[in-house]
């Protein structure tokens, strides 16, 4: 009889749990979508995306209650304006989303834009918005932006609205893109000596790159400085160098003390540029370090014996002299 009595109980928590899964797919009653998943809009031009809300096919509209609307999150949103592009000159916009039929609110906090307009309200009425390229004179780089439901914001006393795939929007750039380059090819240097060389980004948003990328490889020992600083190696085992405001940098290459270097002989090394921060790498993108041997630059290990010697000479008189004293 309690076994019975089990049965009963575990038929009917299948039939509550079926009927629960039946009714959650039921409350999906439609679809909030983009009118395209993949946009590219060029730097001052304009181009539409509409959001739509649908069901199912060959279903009916649902009767969806009023106050919900549609919310979408901006990322990155900092990029991104529902006003003029040139609304604040301190912002650099890359994008300004707006219409010319729905409200839009902008948060302030979190950059999300929120259409003024009722769920209910998509039926067959697309919210159409625009989506303008700011025009741009201080980046050379393109810029991408992802639109995408805010899922809290479809939620209905009469079911759920679907949040359909993000918008991924690419802001085309149309500004000339600056070309780093080294100044020249090749150096020589006498052992224990330095030369500097320049690194150029040419082209009107020069100063726009700030800086680059660059590896060192070869027999000969050197090393690379810059505002009289050593450079520090990156994990990658790259050196960072940094761009003036006019978009040149100076480049101090010493070729250090060699005890396997003789006079007279040669080592090479090269400097390679490996990273422009999106600017075109020129024709020069490799310099060749030719370092000459001298027997007048000993090595630092040897130097330093040498030092020490000679202090440990000097308090060896002075000991002596005390002591005779």
């Amino acid at each position: 009889m309690r076994y019975h009595h089990l049965l009963t109980m575990l038929t009917a928590c299948a039939v509550l749990a079926a009927s629960s899964a039946a009714s959650a797919q039921d409350n999906v009653t439609a679809t909030a979508t983009f009118s395209r998943t993949d946009v590219r809009v060029v730097e001052a031009s304009s181009t539409t995306l509409e959001v739509r809300i649908a069901p199912p096919e060959n279903e009916d509209f649902p009767a969806l209650g009023s106050g919900g609307e549609v919310v979408l999150e901006v990322t990155p949103s900092a990029v991104v304006t529902t006003e003029a592009c040139d609304l604040d000159e301190d912002m650099d916009f890359a994008l300004r989303i707006w219409s010319e039929t729905e409200a839009l609110l902008r948060d302030s906090d979190t950059g999300a834009i929120t259409i003024d307009r009722d769920l209910r309200d998509y039926e067959g009425q697309p919210a159409e918005l625009r989506l303008t390229a700011c025009e741009d004179t201080s980046n050379y780089r393109d810029s991408s932006v992802t639109l995408a439901f805010h899922a809290a914001s479809l939620e209905t006393r009469e079911g759920t609205v679907t949040a359909g795939p993000p918008a991924r929007i690419q802001v085309l750039n149309d500004d000339p893109v600056p070309v780093v380059e080294f100044a020249t090819d090749a150096l020589t240097i006498d052992e224990g000596g330095s030369q500097t060389v320049a690194i150029v980004a040419e082209g009107q948003l020069g100063g726009a790159v700030m800086q680059v990328a660059i590896e060192a490889a070869g027999d000969a020992l050197i090393s690379m400085q810059q505002r009289g600083r050593g450079l520090d190696e990156n994990r990658d085992g790259s050196f960072t160098v940094e761009l003036s405001a006019s978009g040149t940098a100076r480049l101090g290459v010493l070729a250090d003390a060699d005890d396997t270097l003789a006079s007279g002989e040669t080592k090479t090394a090269t400097v390679r540029i490996v990273d422009t921060n999106g600017a075109e790498l020129g024709s020069i993108d490799t310099l060749t370090v030719t370092v000459n041997g001298s027997t007048d630059v000993p090595a630092l290990p040897l130097a330093g014996l040498l030092l020490l010697t000679l202090l440990l000479a000097g308090n060896g008189a002075r000991l002596y002299r005390w002591r005779r004293g």
